[in-house]
């Protein structure tokens, strides 16, 4: 409803302006311009679901160049390492709240866990992020790792124990 509103005042507003400035047709000119605002609706939607999307695909290809050019990480289990494309992930949160006498928009996140493997060792990458100002920020970017000598080891490169815990 909102959409609708906003598409017929700019269609209104610019054939207002423009007619007092050339003379139009009513029909020709009143089409047009609702083509036009139509048009600035449609962009501005694609507009704001970008800015508000979580992308897995992005997390990860992120979080796989900050394990590979972690020194803790690649110390445990050696260069290179390489991500498999088997991953669990569930997207929560979103939509508005009222804090106090304002309305909120809550931030989606988006929970990850996929497997890495390198020379020495394999592990368990987790994920918790969310989207701020169109840009992906991590919460959570924790490696459970598991040598090939049975040893087991947690790197937070983002995040603590309480973000894991919770």
């Amino acid at each position: 409803l909102a959409v609708s509103v906003a598409i017929y005042y700019v269609w209104r507003t610019m054939f207002g302006v423009a007619s007092m400035f050339i003379d139009l047709t009513e029909s020709f000119a009143e089409l047009g311009f609702l083509a036009i605002s139509i048009a600035f609706a449609g962009a501005a939607y694609l507009y704001v679901k970008e800015r508000l999307t979580i992308k897995p695909s992005k997390l990860y290809r992120m979080a796989m160049t900050r394990l590979n050019t972690s020194p803790s990480v690649l110390d445990i289990t050696g260069a290179p390492l390489t991500g498999s494309h088997l991953q669990a992930s569930v997207l929560s949160g979103g939509g508005m709240r009222m804090k106090g006498m304002n309305l909120k928009l809550r931030s989606r996140r988006l929970h990850m866990i996929f497997p890495i493997e390198g020379p020495e060792a394999r592990g368990i990458v987790s994920i918790e992020a969310k989207k701020k100002k169109g840009k992906h920020q991590f919460k959570l970017l924790a490696v459970d790792i598991v040598s090939k000598e049975g040893q087991e080891q947690r790197i937070f490169l983002d995040g603590n124990e309480s973000y894991y815990t919770r």
